[in-house]
């Protein structure tokens, strides 16, 4: 469960920052595009995301 507003990314990528891979293939895979691409990107430059991630790219 996503715990700050989807319009503000810089909170999603701190809140993001605290969880573990799991978590970002969740909100890879939930993702709004209408929300833009900060935040999947942030996701897709970590060292420890995995490839199932970049697919929802």
């Amino acid at each position: 469960m996503l715990i700050v507003p989807a319009g503000e990314p810089d909170a999603i990528i701190e809140w993001l920052k605290g969880q573990p891979p799991q978590t970002w293939h969740c909100v890879v895979s939930n993702w709004n595009y209408d929300y833009g691409d900060k935040v999947l990107t942030w996701i897709l430059n970590q060292t420890a995301c995995d490839s199932g991630a970049h697919l929802f790219r």
